[in-house]
């Protein structure tokens, strides 16, 4: 289905979901370093790391090519300029996701931070929405707290990113049960102790996952060459 806002099924991850009878669409705007061209001091990301801003998925897969990059600036410019209408067109778009996925028997679920990392559900009423299993990679411990106090909609679920330089905050909320993603060079069995480490490349349906599990990704384009503990060695 063609959605305005929402990708569906257009990347190469996502669609594993199918197996366990899961939908995901995916909102890809710009990370911080390319929007604050178009729009000094905006920021999409607000705890990223040189390691991450190095092997940000943004340029990857279909996000190479140029008419896809300038779809996610135009995005991102109109979330930052005309919120109102930005907003209005996700509503709409989320609205017709969940109605295709009832009509389909699918599991929706709904990934709002494909390529950015905001705090959308400042921006929503999530539980507008009740039938959409809304979830997010996160590098905001603050927002990671908040989910393991249960500030945070119940039916939107966070995983906290490691990178070369949050190991202890990491560490913190794994022990109060939220979920953790590594990049592993290679995957151990157990992390963090004694914490078992979950096949995160098999589907990217987080919202599935045990509370408090370490889930391993394998290194993805030029993170494969980190050196700077960004992925695990």
């Amino acid at each position: 289905m063609k959605l305005e806002l929402l990708s569906y099924g257009r990347d190469s991850k996502t669609p594993k979901g199918a197996a366990l009878g899961v939908a995901t669409a995916v909102l890809y705007l710009t990370p911080s370093d390319v929007i604050s061209a178009w729009i000094p001091k905006a920021r999409t990301c607000f705890d990223e790391t040189d390691a991450c801003k190095a092997h940000c998925v943004y340029k990857q897969g279909r996000g190479a090519f140029n008419n896809v990059q300038k779809a996610r600036i135009r995005k991102t410019k109109e979330f930052f300029q005309h919120r109102e209408s930005f907003l209005g067109r996700l509503d709409y778009d989320l609205r017709r996701f969940a109605e295709y996925c009832a009509k389909h028997k699918l599991t929706a679920a709904v990934r709002l931070n494909g390529t950015s990392d905001l705090p959308f559900e400042s921006f929503i009423e999530m539980r507008k929405y009740p039938t959409i299993n809304f979830y997010d990679y996160t590098k905001s411990y603050k927002r990671a707290m908040r989910f393991a106090r249960g500030e945070m909609p119940s039916n939107y679920d966070i995983t906290f990113s490691l990178s070369e330089s949050n190991y202890p905050q990491a560490y913190r909320l794994s022990k109060r049960g939220v979920k953790v993603a590594v990049v592993f060079a290679n995957a151990p069995q157990t992390y963090f102790g004694n914490t078992p480490v979950i096949d995160g490349d098999a589907s990217d349906a987080r919202f599935l996952d045990p509370g408090g599990a370490v889930v391993g990704l394998t290194p993805k384009g030029s993170a494969k060459n980190d050196k700077s503990g960004f992925v695990v060695r």
